[in-house]
């Protein structure tokens, strides 16, 4: 027995970037934020700041009574902040623009303040009739102290109040009361030493982050049906699981501001989808104007958050036209090629470097990042693990065989299925439905032989129930389903999360794991660790382990046990190593070897298989209900 451990991949020193401030918005709540970034290979560093929770329209009393600024039916605020490299202050420029119908000008005064930087300033303005846009500019000395909003395990997410008040002639007056966070993002694409290729990772206050997650669908299929209560439920179960980043994927919805916000306070970081996915799109003049002014919408509402540091263009239509999906005539793939161009290059990338300088954007997942830049935003293998990020799906192979994994820079999709629990199937079946093969098993399942799948993969390692009490072997049967599904994305996780720091054949440094999918938008079979309604599956109990901040990773190579220490910390740190050897049948370990190192951290316990347990002797029978 040999037992190795793998340092992380080296931290960087925390740096600068980009910051913006708040929004103030008399009738709709908005904000925004920009600086430069975008696909590239030379890293930019970007901050921004969120909108606030608080709106308040004071109009102002008289000795007539209440006086109402009908001159003025909306204002709209957004922010710019940014950091001129080697500058030595920050730049807060918020810009507002209001519906005036009044037929001349109309004076005012505004003032922006944040006490705990001891920051104001104030300035006069004249809003002219029809539409009109004022900016007010205002310098941060970096001297002064600032902390900033930091991912979730990684540091606080502080942030500071602001206070931006308009007073319009008249005396009428419009206050906004807002949060500001500062975080600086980057998309790193470089060359990696002893690889073909480019890393894919991103640095957040300048430190490197490995990505820890899943991908989010919606939470109903009737958003209405959607609570505060949902949300945060489900939001905070990402967060016990120790993920630090969700996919809002492109094939959903925009989700609500709430989900935003709670995200904020949490420290998820969203990679955000635009809502585009597995399917060619048109391009004619009025289907571009349409999505122009969607994601124009969607921008401005959304780029003041601090936990978005990514937009996307589409889920898999770049891979949908490298590998021809739709089978298209080889004499027409030149139309829809240019078509693809158009719309999420010429168009969606165009309006956001207009609207939102401050993150990163990616034209597809799954991407080459800047290699598919070079190749004209079509890149003939998106799936090419020297750039980008991947999807990968197998369901034949045995998933406890790490080597069929893809040693990609960035996971941002995989699963495997299972059913949700009995409980949760109960509340909308009846006794005809509690059957594996019945009308209701194989109405529910929406991919292509799942249920089939599940039980192969299951049956490669378990002991499939064989019993003549139907329900018995309903429940057993899902509950194997859930076991199969936990083992497998925690087999690949590990995977991924080992490869951080190595590379192996001119592949590795992955930095991100992203499993497909968090939450469930009805009750039935899906790759969710989270059942609809919020139940925990027995994948989600599995995540919060093998996404512990500090964890030991074992696997087999060659007749060889290697043990991995895996470590989200920001700098080097010595432990103690001890490896416990069972037999099935007996708790009490047959032999057991630990390798000082001293120091007062410690982690989760972790295992790994040496046999399967179709073969194990003594297993109990689970408790099922």
């Amino acid at each position: 027995m040999v037992a190795v451990v793998r340092p992380a991949l080296p931290r960087a020193m925390r740096g600068g970037g980009w910051v913006s401030a708040a929004a103030l918005i008399a009738s709709v709540a908005r904000g925004s934020s920009t600086c430069g970034a975008t696909v590239t290979n030379q890293p930019l560093r970007c901050l921004l700041g969120t909108a606030g929770q608080k709106q308040l329209l004071d109009q102002k009393s008289s000795q007539h009574g209440v006086a109402h600024p009908d001159n003025i039916k909306n204002a709209d605020l957004n922010t710019l902040v940014y950091e001129e490299r080697n500058s030595q202050q920050w730049s807060l420029e918020i810009e507002s623009d209001f519906d005036v119908v009044s037929s001349k000008p109309v004076d005012g005064l505004v003032t922006v303040s944040i006490p705990d930087l001891q920051t104001q300033q104030a300035r006069t303005i004249e809003l002219h009739p029809g539409e009109s846009s004022i900016a007010l500019l205002i310098n941060i000395s970096k001297s002064m102290a600032l902390e900033t909003w930091w991912p979730r395990g990684h540091g606080n997410q502080t942030g500071y109040n602001m206070m931006t008040v308009f007073i319009i002639e008249g005396g009428y007056k419009i206050e906004k009361i807002s949060k500001v966070h500062f975080r600086t993002v980057e998309l790193v694409e470089e060359p990696i030493p002893g690889s073909p290729g480019l890393s894919f990772y991103f640095r957040i206050n300048g430190l490197p982050i490995f990505m820890k997650g899943s991908n989010w669908v919606p939470a109903d299929c009737f958003q209405d049906r959607v609570t505060s209560k949902m949300l945060k439920l489900l939001l905070q179960s990402a967060a016990d699981a120790n993920m630090n980043i969700l996919r809002v994927w492109g094939g959903g919805v925009y989700e609500q501001d709430e989900f935003y916000d709670i995200c904020d306070e949490l420290g998820i970081m969203i990679w955000q989808d635009f809502m585009f996915a597995c399917a060619l799109y048109p391009t004619d003049q009025g289907y571009l104007d349409s999505v122009r002014t969607e994601i124009t919408h969607q921008i401005k509402r959304l780029k003041s958050h601090p936990s978005i540091i990514l937009w996307s263009g589409n889920n898999e239509n770049e891979a949908a036209i490298a590998g021809n999906w739709f089978s298209i005539p080889r004499e027409k793939m030149s139309i829809y090629s240019k078509d693809y161009v158009t719309l999420y290059v010429k168009n969606i990338r165009e309006v956001v470097l207009a609207e939102d300088r401050s993150r990163p954007y990616i034209p597809s997942s799954p991407t080459n990042g800047w290699k598919t830049v070079k190749e004209g935003w079509l890149s003939h293998n998106p799936y090419d693990t020297h750039y980008g990020d991947t999807h990968y799906y197998s369901y034949l192979n045995d998933c406890w065989d790490w080597t069929t994994y893809p040693k990609a820079r960035f996971a941002s999709e995989y699963g495997f299925q299972s059913w949700p629990s009995f409980s949760t199937l109960a509340k909308v079946t009846s006794e005809e439905d509690w059957s594996y093969t019945s009308n209701f098993s194989l109405h529910r399942q929406h991919h292509a032989k799942g249920n089939d799948q599940m039980l192969q993969q299951a049956g490669l390692h378990f002991k499939l129930p064989r019993g003549t009490h139907l329900l018995e072997n309903f429940k057993h049967t899902i509950y194997l389903t859930q076991v199969m599904q936990a083992q497998c994305i925690k087999m690949e996780t590990e995977f991924y999360r080992r490869s951080q720091s190595e590379i192996i054949d001119g592949e590795g440094r992955t930095m991100g794991a992203l499993y497909w999918q968090l939450n469930d938008i009805w009750q039935g079979p899906s790759w969710a660790s989270l059942e609809y309604g919020g139940k925990w599956k027995m994948l989600h109990y599995f995540a919060r382990r093998f996404f512990a901040p500090l964890l030991p990773v074992a696997h087999e190579d060659e007749d060889v046990f290697y043990v991995y220490g895996v470590s989200d910390l920001h700098s080097d740190a010595e432990l103690t190593l001890k490896i416990s050897l069972h037999p099935w049948s007996s708790m009490e370990p047959a032999c057991t070897m630990t390798k000082e190192g001293g120091g007062n951290l410690s982690s989760p316990s972790n295992y790994h298989f040496l046999s399967s347990l179709k073969d194990a002797v003594g297993l109990q029978k689970p408790q099922l209900t």
